[in-house]
């Protein structure tokens, strides 16, 4: 008998906010600060943003909303409070990518596209386990499904939020638009009391 262990949460929903303003905001931020560089190859990123911000708190809204899908999936105790621990803004131009990477020290994370042109690259999941690639290849298997895939592409678009497992590492593919593709990424954990 087959059963199924160590599945991996996904998320992805179209949501409807001001993304007008939020281009902007992104726009200015890239025009007036130097960014940081963590995984980002030729592209920009800001530094943590304020989440008390105006513009921001219809996507926090989602995200939070989102997130109890995934803490739901893993049984999170009901007790613990979601709290949104971070975001920042990512701006690539044309061959602007990010090597892979995760999010230690949070639950949740995830991306909420901006602006994605046509081409802009996928951000892609890999298997958790290591060299899960090595095992399942070209090699060996006759067709790929989620079950047997080593890595998960999301096709970005504007308007859409991804959710997926803090642990998951994932990379962002270059930027092959003339566009820029401005994203918002950000990470979910716990709020270190226990609600009452």
């Amino acid at each position: 008998m087959i059963k199924e262990y160590f599945s991996m949460p996904l998320s992805e929903e179209m949501i409807e906010i001001n993304n007008d303003e939020l281009r902007q905001l992104a726009l200015d931020k890239y025009r007036e600060e130097d960014g940081v560089v963590k995984s980002n190859l030729s592209g920009w990123q800001s530094d943590f943003v304020n989440n008390l911000d105006k513009p921001y708190q219809q996507l926090i809204m989602a995200i939070l909303k989102s997130s109890g899908q995934i803490t739901e999936y893993y049984s999170v105790h009901q007790d613990l409070n979601r709290v949104l621990q971070n975001m920042w803004i990512n701006i690539n131009p044309k061959g602007g990518s990010n090597r892979l990477h995760n999010h230690p020290g949070a639950f949740v994370s995830g991306v909420y596209y901006v602006n994605a042109p046509e081409d802009c690259g996928y951000l892609a999941l890999e298997h958790p386990a290591s060299n899960y690639d090595y095992h399942c290849n070209r090699m060996n298997i006759s067709d790929w499904n989620i079950q047997n895939a080593a890595t998960l592409k999301i096709k970005p678009q504007t308007g859409k939020l991804v959710l997926f497992p803090s642990f998951a590492h994932h990379y962002v593919e270059p930027n092959n638009s003339n566009e820029l593709r401005i994203s918002i990424s950000f990470n979910i954990g716990f709020d270190k009391k226990v609600l009452a």
